[in-house]
């Protein structure tokens, strides 16, 4: 796992390339509504706008919900996600993004969990 400072690094980067090449990029900050601990993982998703993103994420929360069932745990894992898409056209700040990833994933921690 990589550490915050690479991320940054890795934003930075690819922000570069994304108003280089006038191509999107997109971000979702996921967090396990059952969990052990509190971590949070970021996606980076190259080529990729809100739309897309918000398919990948459907696809993987449908595949971990499969997945969990098959284990008979009693409970299906699931997660909320803040998804938020880099625009070359508007050049917002990697910092911000994330921001903006962080506050719709608690907003939708919230409507998830009631």
């Amino acid at each position: 796992m990589y550490n915050r400072r690479y991320l940054f690094e890795v934003l930075s980067r690819e922000t570069r390339r994304a108003q280089r090449y006038g191509r999107p990029f997109a971000l979702a900050l996921l967090d396990y509504v059952f969990r052990y601990g509190g971590d949070e993982f970021l996606l980076f998703l190259p080529e990729t706008d809100e739309a897309g993103a918000e398919e990948a994420v459907k696809r993987l929360r449908g595949k971990l919900q499969a997945w969990s069932q098959t284990l008979g745990l009693g409970f299906v894992l699931d997660f909320s996600a803040g998804i938020v898409a880099y625009d070359p056209q508007n050049g917002r700040h990697p910092e911000e993004l994330l921001r903006e990833a962080e506050q719709r994933l608690y907003a939708m921690k919230k409507a998830r969990l009631g």
